[in-house]
């Protein structure tokens, strides 16, 4: 990974050295610390909830990318015109709208309105019980969110949360849920204060969940180049990450800042350097943002299937990886560099990317 990123930044830079010989002064300059921060703060704020696969936050990631490179002055790479290569996936929609939470207390039964008071967060089969047992969860109180992973499908279970809990705000809207969806008893945020007892019972019914096929956007931009514009370098990230974790009682985000958010801000302030440059490089630059990576490498193949631009026309696929972690494999190499000189270099020369003339 430490090699990937090195030839990423290497070529990155050689590429950018020869299009920087003047810069427009008045415009803040892309790959300052200010900039890259803000750009990676923007990403794995709290707010985009992780940026699952699919979910409204990354729905949201995607336009405030489009936006980016347009403001750039980075034309669209995708179809039809727009910023946006195209697909679809099966989902399981969770939606809270029909969902009936009556709470039973030595008062009566107190009833709590949908998606005011009470959001399903988990429960793709339909599920109906009348004044029975269920669980109070506090997420802040670390033994209880223990509780949630040791007995989360023995019956429902309310967690409580906050109105400006990350979990509260990503609940807004219907959910997407990939993979296992979950066949035991449903689990719901409720909002802190409103169920008193650690115990309680209640009356619940929720409908079964539905599939559909929901639309994913891969995010393409293109800067043309000069004598051999045919031709193109694309620099490559994916925006996406792996949303929230219900069962931490310190923090329910995946943030997703170094996974990839770093890459993703590295392809897209390279981009907003690439075109402010008054010299274009020869070859076109293709800066492409990938969804869905997370959920088996899905974005980055949908595109080879179904390319907005020809393959063999991509003389270069520099992949933005996050650069900030070590792994066990180039720690290795490290290791075979400094101990066995000949093996390291054999094992680098393996490793190395073809040629491309200039």
């Amino acid at each position: 990974m430490i090699r990937a990123t090195r030839v990423f930044c290497a070529v990155a830079l050689a590429l950018f050295v020869s299009a920087m010989a003047a810069q427009a002064p008045q415009a803040a300059d892309p790959l300052s610390s200010a900039e890259i921060k803000s750009t990676l703060s923007y990403l794995a704020y709290d707010a985009m909830a992780g940026r699952d696969t699919p979910s409204v936050e990354l729905d949201r990631a995607a336009d405030w990318i489009a936006q980016r490179l347009t403001t750039a002055g980075i034309q669209p790479g995708g179809v039809d015109g727009t910023f946006f290569h195209r697909w679809t996936m099966k989902t399981t929609v969770i939606e809270s709208k029909d969902i009936a939470v009556s709470i039973h207390s030595a008062d009566g039964a107190k009833t709590l309105a949908p998606g005011q008071d009470v959001r399903l967060w988990r429960g793709s089969r339909a599920f109906a019980a009348e004044n029975t047992e269920c669980m109070r969860i506090d997420l802040s109180k670390p033994a209880e969110a223990a509780l949630l992973r040791r007995q989360g499908a023995t019956k429902p279970i309310f967690v409580e949360v906050s109105d400006d809990s990350p979990l509260w705000l990503a609940s807004a809207t219907k959910r997407y849920i990939t993979g296992r969806s979950g066949r035991g008893s449903p689990i719901f945020l409720v909002r802190k204060g409103l169920i008193l007892s650690t115990d309680p019972k209640a009356t619940i019914s929720v409908p079964e969940a539905q599939e559909e096929e929901v639309g994913i956007r891969n995010v393409i931009g293109i800067l043309p180049g000069g004598a051999k514009k045919d031709e193109f370098v694309l620099f490559g990230a994916h925006y996406d990450h792996i949303g929230t974790n219900l069962a931490s009682a310190e923090d329910v985000v995946f943030n997703g800042a170094d996974d990839d958010g770093t890459g993703t801000t590295s392809v897209l302030q390279l981009a907003c350097a690439y075109a402010r440059a008054k010299e274009r490089p020869a070859r076109s630059l293709a800066f492409a943002f990938w969804a869905g990576e997370e959920k088996g490498l899905l974005g980055s193949a949908k595109f080879a299937l179904a390319p907005t631009i020809p393959l063999d026309r991509i003389v270069a696929n520099l992949n933005g990886r996050p650069p900030f972690r070590r792994s066990r494999r180039s720690t290795k190499l490290q290791r075979t560099r400094q101990e066995a000189p000949e093996a390291g270099r054999r094992i680098s020369a393996g490793n190395t990317t073809r040629q491309v003339t200039s």
